[in-house]
């Protein structure tokens, strides 16, 4: 797997600035989960059990899971009938503002940190990304800890 690194620095810098001052969904929650992220792969059988892309995938997924956070739950989001709530029919509406967010970052060609991947490897790992900061939905975070 080959990404061009000023590309993903670009990238990361925009991902940055793309996280708002919030009292916890900020850049600082985003390297949190990043870095445990990290350690967790480090000190499990993670990386002999995933392939390179999911590898690349799970961290990518730590890095923009909270990206564009506007500071309220889904719930708040529904309740009010937010753009967001309607965008995304009630069903997971921020994180499927994070997911869409982060891809649409690398939709410009200076940010598109996947741009050297095959069709095949883009569409696994754009699946494997979105499944997991869907997976964050804390609607469905404890079912899937009990699975």
């Amino acid at each position: 797997m080959s990404i061009d690194a000023t590309i993903f620095d670009r990238y990361i810098i925009e991902v940055g600035k793309n996280y708002h001052d919030r009292p916890f969904h900020n850049l600082q929650h985003s390297v949190c989960v990043t870095h445990f992220t990290y350690m967790l792969i480090n000190a499990t059988a993670a990386a002999d059990k995933l392939s390179t892309l999911q590898l690349f995938g799970l961290m990518l997924s730590a890095v923009v899971h909270d990206i564009d956070h506007p500071g309220n739950t889904n719930l708040f989001e529904v309740n009010s009938r937010s753009e967001l709530a309607l965008q995304y029919n009630d069903l997971a509406v921020l994180e499927n503002h994070h997911c869409s967010f982060a891809f649409i970052l690398m939709r410009q060609s200076n940010m598109n940190i996947l741009g050297r991947l095959t069709s095949a490897n883009y569409t696994d790992l754009r699946r494997f990304v979105v499944s997991c900061i869907l997976a964050t939905d804390m609607s469905v975070h404890f079912d899937l800890i009990e699975e």
